[in-house]
């Protein structure tokens, strides 16, 4: 616990101290983190020297003592921190299509839910199907970067971003 409060995160924003148990569920989080950071770096190194596009989005996020005594993601007390998952793309050296290249570039600061994934995987691979939506792939020129996000009834942009 010696390891968050030599960091600073042993206090909310407001400044007031988690608990010990809060401390101990945060750093037990961290070290999952940490981990899964080294399972997926390890992967990108497999493909490093091959002509690879590899796709990592998380399945879920939690709130881990964040903002207020809480863990956890219960969409009744949702927060950014449940919320917001990590997602990346990882190009090798070797990656070869221009155009693949240049869309996920573009597609970078779109903003973007999960439930599109699938829209996007499609449009990037160049599969078709009549359910294929472009204003919900990222790498579209179509991609309605206007779209309400919604979690559990809650306008994501309005009510939870911030």
């Amino acid at each position: 616990m010696d390891e968050l409060k030599n960091a600073n995160l042993d206090k909310y924003p407001n400044g007031d101290k988690i608990s010990n148990k809060g401390l101990k569920e945060k750093l037990d989080y961290i070290n999952a983190i940490a981990y899964n950071d080294y399972v997926v770096s390890e992967i990108f190194k497999l493909y490093k020297d091959e002509n690879a596009i590899i796709f990592y989005i998380s399945d879920h996020a939690d709130e881990v003592y964040d903002f207020r005594e809480s863990k956890g993601h219960n969409s009744a007390k949702a927060s950014r921190y449940m919320i917001e998952i990590p997602f990346m793309i990882y190009l090798s050296d070797k990656a070869k299509n221009p155009q693949i290249i240049e869309k996920i570039k573009k597609a970078q600061n779109k903003p973007f839910m999960s439930d599109d994934f699938i829209h996007g995987f499609m449009d990037i691979l160049g599969i078709t199907s009549e359910d294929f939506e472009p204003s919900r792939s990222i790498f579209s020129d179509e991609f309605n970067t206007n779209r309400v996000r919604i979690f559990s009834g809650k306008d994501y942009d309005k009510e939870l971003k911030n």
